[in-house]
């Protein structure tokens, strides 16, 4: 089935502004640690990754690329993957290897 979030559109205009700039805000944040924790490099290893998983699937007859839901299915499970791996890899690297990442705010480099 469908979701429909006619919730939002019952409540009227200021409310929808307000659910709208909510997920913008959520947006930025994961985008921002995303970024900081993959950098340009990253971005396109993870798309790359994904692409070779989505190649695969598609190799074996489990995604059919000609239907237009599968590719706008598999464009957002991209960006989920990359925001969710990229929101929380600081945890990650310091659970894996004890080492904590630290960004100076004069330079923007990270330590």
């Amino acid at each position: 089935g469908e979701i429909r979030f006619q919730w939002v559109v019952r409540l009227g205009g200021a409310f929808q502004l307000l659910i709208g700039v909510v997920i913008l805000v959520c947006y930025i944040i994961l985008f921002r640690a995303a970024w900081r924790a993959y950098r340009i490099l990253g971005i396109v290893i993870m798309i790359a990754l994904v692409g070779a998983i989505v190649y695969l699937g598609a190799v074996a007859g489990y995604i059919d690329l000609k239907n237009p839901t599968a590719g706008t299915v598999i464009v957002e499970l991209t960006v989920i993957l990359i925001l969710a791996v990229g929101s929380t890899w600081s945890i990650a690297w310091r659970r894996g290897f004890g080492q904590v990442s630290v960004e100076d705010p004069d330079t923007g480099d990270n330590n």
